[in-house]
């Protein structure tokens, strides 16, 4: 069950965010593309709040 619910969240971010083996954040195109519609504080602020939550689930995960 827990690592359904990893891989829905890691499914949720994939599309706009490609993470590297360190679990670091690397933006790719349709993020860029995302700024510009939004603008850089609304995506930036999204971008936060998921690599927060990202870190929390894998540090879970590590821990259990």
């Amino acid at each position: 069950m827990r690592t359904n619910r990893y891989t829905d969240m890691t499914a949720l971010t994939e599309p706009f965010v490609n993470k590297n083996s360190f679990g670091l954040l690397r933006h790719d195109t349709r993020l860029r593309r995302l700024r510009v519609l939004c603008g850089d504080i609304t995506v930036n602020i999204w971008i936060l709040r998921e690599s927060i939550i990202y870190s929390q689930t894998y540090t879970k995960l590590k821990l259990e």
